[in-house]
């Protein structure tokens, strides 16, 4: 038999009872942390990611689990009745309330439009507007822009309407109310200005347009000495006729009312033909009353040799193989129509225009109703109807020569 002190023995109860308690406290450590652990998933960044822990603090599991939280990020806790804990991450992102010049950067993890104008401190007018519906969420990145609207009053086109938009400029408004102004528009308020609650626009639409019209030219009477007349007697030789001219003229309307007219040109389409009043000049002698007879005799001779008449005179043509009154031919340069009563057939005559344009000896050939009537003193033969539109009408002076 082994003989064992008991000093040796104490030291192996001692021993032995250290090993059970150990193998005690291993188990018992095993058996609470199975009791207690429980499954954690973590929603973040569109991903889920799981583990078991015996952690209580949010905190400590997301940083066990390599999650970082900002400052604006919010973490929402759940716990589950079979013991599952889930927690959801929600990112802040940025969202920009923008009211005219002033801009607002909010971070936000949800909400909807009216919670970031809420959270901003802005009111909405009843006639204000904003780019998104007030119950829509918040996104990522969305610009939320309010639209301050203002009352304003155009006259335009003869109409005035009131309009309900944004705080525009002026420029942008008309473009807003669907109004044009051409380049000679005028309008009572600056284009770049910001239009204003209450403001009236007056736009004036500046149009030209081009009349044509005619007008009388009034003839002139011309008094001539005539020596066939005896002494305070008067003839009308030519009758006189007003001429006509085409006025053109720039009109200026504003709002289609006139208000300046000037004229771009004139242009005359007929001569006017002066009244041509011959002035007797004749003195009888009172020796010529015992012997009339002898005296007519002496005047006639002196009528033939230096017979003077004014009047007027115009221009014709014929067809050709046309015969004149006297059954001549009619040869320009030489044929002129008269009226045989005052200029016989066969005469020699000088027919001078008093402007000085014309001037030509002809002879007495023809007739004609105008000359018979005493419209005209002459009618001279020309080739062609441009020749005769050329010449017109003009006061001549006929001398007969024989």
């Amino acid at each position: 038999m082994l003989d064992i002190s008991s000093s040796e023995m104490n030291k192996r109860i001692k021993k032995t009872t250290s090993v059970v308690l150990m193998g005690t406290l291993c188990a018992v450590s095993i058996f609470s942390v199975k009791t207690f652990a429980r499954d954690v998933y973590i929603n973040v960044d569109n991903t889920t990611i799981h583990s078991i822990t015996v952690e209580e603090n949010v905190d400590n599991i997301l940083n066990k689990m390599g999650v970082s939280i900002s400052e604006n990020d919010v973490v929402e806790k759940v716990d589950d009745p079979d013991g599952t804990l889930k927690l959801n991450v929600k990112r802040a992102f940025d969202v920009k309330v923008i009211d005219g010049d002033n801009q607002v950067k909010l971070k936000v993890v949800n909400g909807k439009v009216r919670d970031a104008l809420k959270t901003v401190g802005i009111e909405l007018g009843d006639s204000d507007a904003v780019n998104f519906a007030l119950d829509h969420p918040l996104e990522k990145d969305m610009n939320i822009v309010i639209s301050r609207r203002v009352k304003i009053q155009i006259l335009a086109d003869g109409e005035e309407k009131e309009y309900l938009m944004p705080k525009l400029s002026v420029r942008e408004a008309l473009g807003f109310a669907g109004l044009k102004l051409s380049e000679n528009d005028e309008i009572n308020v600056n284009f770049s200005s910001n239009i204003y609650e209450g403001m009236k626009i007056v736009i004036n639409r500046i149009k030209f347009e081009e009349i044509v019209t005619t007008k009388k030219i009034p003839y002139k009477v011309v008094t001539k000495n005539y020596e066939l007349l005896d002494k305070g007697e008067e003839k009308v030789s030519i009758e006189g006729k007003d001429g006509t001219k085409e006025i053109k003229s720039l009109l200026t309307l504003k709002d289609n009312e006139v208000i300046d007219s000037k004229v771009t040109s004139e242009k005359i389409l007929e001569e006017p033909v002066d009244k041509v009043i011959l002035k007797g000049t004749r003195v009888i002698n009172s020796s010529s009353s015992s012997s009339p007879k002898k005296d007519n005799k002496k005047k006639d001779n002196k009528e033939k040799s230096s017979k003077v008449i004014y009047g007027s005179a115009t221009a014709y043509t014929a067809l050709s193989g046309a015969r004149t009154s006297t059954g001549k031919s009619p040869i320009e340069g030489e044929t002129v129509a008269v009226n045989p009563r005052v200029i016989p057939y066969g005469s020699k005559i000088l027919v001078e225009s008093t402007d000085g344009s014309f001037k030509k000896t002809l002879v007495a050939q023809d007739t004609g109703g105008a000359l018979k009537s005493g419209s005209a003193l002459v009618d001279i033969y020309m080739k062609s109807e441009s020749a005769c539109r050329q010449f017109g009408r003009k006061s001549v002076k006929v001398s007969i020569l024989s």
